[in-house]
């Protein structure tokens, strides 16, 4: 009989790599599913759930936020394209300036209320819509 041996048999234990927790990470932050991030990452389905659970539920706000953050500190050194992604990604600040067909449009739809026409212009009453055909 022969004494039992210490060694495993079958393949070793998954060990997951930082550059593969940040390759998920990426990956999740790009929408691909969870069978094709196991592909680019060698490893199965199952695996990738069991060691990666913190990646794929966070991956892409991590992503996002080391994204905004270098987005920010390009800004900050004067790089205007830096800054107008930045501006993109926060939405439409409240104090932008409309542009000159706006203006004009708004001009145009409160002329009656806000001028001395007010009384010059027969028929309208402020709040109706009556007109707007006239304007586009």
């Amino acid at each position: 009989m022969q004494a039992p041996t210490k060694t495993r048999r079958g393949r070793k234990a998954y060990k997951p790599t930082q550059h593969a927790r940040e390759l998920v990470m990426t990956l999740t932050a790009a929408n691909l599913s969870l069978p094709e991030i196991a592909s680019v990452v060698d490893i199965s389905r199952t695996t990738l759930c069991e060691h990666f659970i913190s990646e794929l539920a966070n991956g892409r706000a991590r992503r996002l936020a080391e994204t905004l953050e270098l987005l920010r500190k390009g800004a900050r050194r004067g790089s205007v394209a830096a800054a107008r992604a930045l501006l993109a990604a926060y939405g439409k600040p409240a104090g932008q300036v409309i542009g000159k067909k706006e203006q004009r449009a708004l001009a145009a739809q409160t002329a009656a209320v806000s001028s001395d026409w007010a009384g010059d212009l027969v028929g309208f009453e402020p709040g109706q819509s009556g007109g707007d055909d006239l304007i586009n």
